[in-house]
């Protein structure tokens, strides 16, 4: 008997999920402010952390890339 291996689809969304986030790193540090806000704007966290701990918001700061996010001031999830 020879067993079928499938592809858990979790694992898939995850290292999807986690490409997205290096990207969005590499994105604070390059200084693609344009891509960067795009993904705040739709709802990434400013504070996401890398394995570091440093945010996005912290790293692009850190690197020279100014970020304004649209609605920023707005609380999420409150009318």
């Amino acid at each position: 008997m020879t067993d079928n291996v499938i592809d858990d689809p979790r694992a898939t969304l995850e290292a999807e999920v986690l490409d997205l986030a290096a990207r969005l790193f590499d994105w604070a540090r390059s200084g693609d402010a344009a891509m960067l806000a795009a993904y705040i704007d739709a709802g990434v966290p400013v504070n996401l952390t890398n394995t570091n701990g440093d945010t996005l918001v912290m790293l692009a700061s850190y690197y020279g890339t100014r970020v304004r996010c649209r609605g920023a001031n707005r609380t999420r999830g409150r009318r």
